[in-house]
């Protein structure tokens, strides 16, 4: 599973969070020219021929399937792909977070997918 490569990985988890003040520093620009690098001299493969690493860099957090979560008071920073991605979840609260990350192209900062009962709340 690509997905499993992110820094902060869940599967159908309940009654999680990540609070605090702390920075997640993804390093996703050392990241992404590695893995070119690996494809360039034929170690990984890349099956659309662009020299550009989709399925193995790494997002920041990804959540799959997951329930009564909090993200509050932290900063995402410098992720290989996207930032931020909440996938079929439940219940989920975002507060007071901040993204920085322009480490390599198509770093979305935060992506919601087939949630319910979100809410987003001073997010910089």
């Amino acid at each position: 599973d690509p997905h499993s490569c992110s820094l902060v990985y869940a599967d159908g988890q309940e009654n999680i969070g990540i609070i605090g003040k702390g920075v997640i520093d993804g390093r996703g620009r050392e990241v992404s020219y590695n893995l070119i690098d690996q494809i360039q001299k034929g170690i990984i493969s890349d099956p659309l021929k662009l020299d550009r690493p989709t399925a193995r860099r790494p997002k920041g957090i990804f959540l799959y399937k997951c329930k009564n979560i909090q993200i509050k008071e932290i900063t995402v920073k410098n992720t290989g792909d996207w930032v931020q991605f909440y996938d079929h979840c439940e219940n989920l609260f975002i507060d007071g977070i901040t993204v920085d990350s322009k480490a390599y192209w198509n770093n979305d900062g935060l992506d919601i997918g087939d949630c319910k009962h979100v809410r987003i709340t001073i997010a910089l």
